[in-house]
């Protein structure tokens, strides 16, 4: 049984971008997201991705971070309609990966969401075969609502599917 670590989070600082970069490069982090090659974006790309990300209301791009305050991956959030929300979240320090990390910032991450009232529902679509996100969104008590069977592309090609899942807040 993984032992559940501490992680906290913070804002992203234009210091993070080279490493934030580099997690998106690896194709180890980013074959469950449908980019097996990783994503090749510059710095500037990412700096603008994650601006836009932050530009909504009630959103934020966050950096997680280990209990050495080293960072170790991301989280993000976004209100979608007057009550859910979505959010993202991957360990992109690949060595940091299955040590229980990602449950403890999600735990985090979803205890800030919750800081919004108006928000009842949050939602999250996750590659279908990404099993162990799966099992870790269903012991915090989400639910699989709904399966879409071959609805998009990977980068090569491949059609995968969606497990769309909620959780009532």
């Amino acid at each position: 049984m993984t032992q559940i670590k501490e992680a906290s989070l913070r804002a992203v600082r234009a210091s993070d971008i080279k490493l934030i970069r580099k997690w998106w490069a690896d194709s180890r982090v980013m074959t469950a997201v449908g980019f097996p090659n990783g994503l090749q974006a510059s710095e500037a790309e990412v700096w603008t991705s994650i601006a836009k990300h932050q530009a909504v209301d009630f959103s934020d791009f966050l950096i997680i971070l280990d209990e050495a305050q080293r960072p170790i991956g991301e989280f993000h959030y976004r209100q979608v309609s007057d009550n859910s929300a979505t959010f993202g979240i991957k360990i992109g320090d690949y060595a940091s990966q299955g040590k229980g990390y990602g449950k403890a910032a999600l735990l985090k991450g979803l205890a800030l969401i919750q800081t919004n009232p108006a928000l009842k529902l949050l939602e999250i679509q996750v590659a279908a075969d990404n099993l162990k996100a799966i099992g870790l969104y269903e012991k915090l008590g989400f639910v699989i609502t709904e399966k879409k069977t071959d609805n998009w592309t990977d980068q090569l090609g491949n059609l995968r599917s969606t497990a769309v899942m909620q959780l009532k807040i």
